[in-house]
């Protein structure tokens, strides 16, 4: 395990944008929100999730700490939202089921028509 007072955005920095952006244009949907790119870094970057997990395991409640996960996804996909061929669209979309499995509203994306 890497050394735990690593930063979340650096866990992230090491999942490979061209292959997380492949995934998200892989998305049927033109439209899409937070809780699916999140749920595409758990399934496929499932070692980065995890580690981001642990970095946060000192607020002990699960439920804070997939927030805060999720927030740090967030931040880190609006960093590269170019490269991962998207667009912002609303800060609150219609709530969907979030990675703690409860409905929450979320940032809503956009694929770039290219």
């Amino acid at each position: 395990m890497k050394n735990s007072t690593e930063s979340a955005q650096t866990i992230l920095e090491e999942i490979s944008i061209p292959d997380l952006a492949n995934r998200i244009q892989a998305i049927e949907s033109s439209e899409f929100d937070s809780h699916v790119i999140v749920e595409i870094i758990k399934k496929y970057f499932s070692d980065q999730y995890d580690r981001l997990r642990m970095r946060f395991a000192y607020m002990q409640d699960y439920r804070i700490i997939t927030q805060t996960v999720t927030l740090q996804i967030g931040q880190y996909v609006k960093k590269y939202k170019n490269e991962l061929g998207i667009t912002h669209e609303s800060l609150r979309g219609e709530p969907t089921l979030n990675a703690n499995g409860n409905k929450s509203s979320a940032s809503v994306w956009r694929k770039i028509t290219k």
